[in-house]
């Protein structure tokens, strides 16, 4: 027998709980052709915005310049 009351939860039950509920919801919208359409349609500006974000902050990153940096003076040392 279950004595928890929802005060009891903790945290993370309770957003296990959520998240389930969330996927069922999605899961439901997709079965259908045009909820399934407006979820590609407005989900395609926002994956473009993250792409480009992530570029962007990537060609910023210092472990870049970092890693290329070692990764010429080891070649120039003649490691492999």
């Amino acid at each position: 027998m279950n004595t928890e009351t929802p005060i009891h939860r903790n945290r993370e039950s309770m957003f296990i709980e959520f998240s389930d509920h969330i996927q069922r919801t999605f899961f439901k919208l997709q079965k259908r052709p045009l909820y399934l359409l407006a979820i590609i349609i407005l989900g395609l500006p926002i994956s473009f915005v993250a792409g480009f974000v992530y570029l962007y902050k990537k060609r910023k990153d210092p472990y870049q310049s970092f890693s290329i940096q070692i990764k010429n003076k080891l070649l120039d040392e003649g490691h492999m």
